[in-house]
């Protein structure tokens, strides 16, 4: 197998800050400029969002509305929000608003949700003459299907950090919170390689699928 850098993915991350910063530059504003003016900061940002996407997905790649464009705007707007709030409550006094402490803390915490929609955009998996390339976040690997050992079922509960976000959450946003307390586990195949190494793909929201990708990593089928 063969790992090399994918600069593609280091691109989203400089996306994903570029419209947080305009629609943090946008809700800031809103405290200050007319409501028309704030208004266009969020349209500039929407717009930002979808110009620069990656309009190639690989054949096996996640769908976009689940769990791509989802966590990033939960997270955009949860970050911009509580960042903004302690700016709007300050009404000019001197000194930041002691909203500040807790509300900060939370909006850096959201930044876990434009990680999650990078790390979906970022992967892809494509099969071509018995050779597999597979690209996340910031790696790009490719490996032939023979160097596959094994394909099992992989599971895997939400990190203990996200559920322990939810009765910070609480007070702010209690159906955010509740979603988090409700979240089921993640699903997905685990693919051992000859050589001992083990990749984890996880196939909730998968495009085409987990039986398909099941079927190409145990090389039933020639193309995906």
């Amino acid at each position: 197998m063969t790992k090399d850098f994918y600069s593609q993915g280091l691109r989203g991350i400089g996306r994903r800050a570029a419209v947080l910063a305009v629609l943090l530059g946008a809700m800031i504003g809103a405290g200050v400029w007319p409501l028309p003016v704030a208004l266009a900061g969020g349209a500039a940002a929407i717009a930002l969002y979808a110009l620069t996407r990656d309009r190639h997905p690989a054949t096996f790649h996640y769908a976009r509305s689940a769990a791509v464009i989802g966590p990033d705007w939960l997270g955009f707007v949860w970050v911009a929000a509580l960042a903004a709030l302690p700016l709007w409550a300050q009404e000019g006094e001197a000194g930041l608003h002691p909203s500040a402490v807790l509300l900060w803390p939370m909006a850096a915490a959201g930044l876990a949700f434009p990680f999650i929609g990078w790390s979906a955009e970022s992967f892809g998996l494509s099969l071509s003459d018995g050779q597999i390339t597979l690209r996340h976040r910031l790696w790009h690997r490719r490996f032939a299907q023979a160097e596959i050992v094994s394909v099992s079922p992989w599971r895997s509960d939400l990190p203990r950090w996200m559920r322990a976000l939810a009765p910070l959450l609480a007070p702010a946003s209690p159906g955010t919170a509740g979603a988090l307390m409700l979240a089921r586990a993640r699903q997905g195949l685990r693919v051992e390689l000859r050589g001992g190494e083990r990749l984890v793909i996880e196939t909730d929201a998968l495009i085409p699928g987990a039986k398909a990708l099941r079927e190409v990593l145990q090389g039933r089928q020639r193309r995906a």
